[in-house]
């Protein structure tokens, strides 16, 4: 059974830990997916695993001076959802953290570990970044010249996302109204 690393709970030092499996050139097959609000969130390289071998996320990246990474995510409730049968998983004691271990087959056995670093690079740079800020469009008022067309997927993804339960009739409203007029846009 993996043992859990020690508890860190800050984007940077996740944003850390990943960048050393690039410099030590050991890809390794562990997705760590850190609790951030009400989602579980894996950064970088462990996004990236997540992305090609549990589901395919909607893979979000966010630049700024400091920081340039992508990250992908989904609830708590979804965790046995999206944790492969073949995946060894073990959670910190408060369940902010949990590391999922895919068996090292799910790598063709010719591939090095360069090649592998050159995809994730590559997916990385076709995602197009967010300007520091993680906030989806909806639940904010929406202007006529504030919509951008989106991608029926991606308005798929922010529904699916959306945790009801958790959510005031109002909010629910509100967000029936900012994803109809995202329908509407892009169509």
């Amino acid at each position: 059974m993996a043992e859990i690393r020690e508890k860190t709970y800050e984007v940077k030092d996740m944003l850390m830990y990943e960048s050393t499996r690039k410099a030590n050139k050991v890809p390794g097959t562990l997705v760590h997916w850190r609790m951030e609000g009400n989602f579980y969130h894996a950064y970088e390289w462990s996004a990236w695993l997540a992305y090609n071998y549990i589901f395919q996320f909607k893979a979000q990246r966010t630049k700024s001076k400091e920081n340039d990474y992508v990250y992908v995510g989904f609830p708590p409730e979804s965790l046995e959802k999206f944790t492969p049968t073949t995946a060894v998983v073990t959670k910190s004691d408060d369940g902010a953290l949990v590391d999922m271990v895919l068996p090292q087959e799910v790598f063709e056995p010719s591939v090095t570990a360069e090649e592998l670093f050159k995809k994730f690079q590559e997916w990385k740079q076709g995602i197009a970044p967010q300007s520091g800020n993680r906030k989806s469009v909806v639940g904010k008022e929406l202007k006529e010249n504030d919509v951008k067309p989106m991608r029926m997927s991606d308005i798929m993804h922010q529904i699916m996302q959306f945790n009801v339960a958790r959510k005031s009739p109002i909010e629910c409203m509100t967000f029936i109204s900012d994803i109809q007029k995202l329908i509407s846009n892009a169509m």
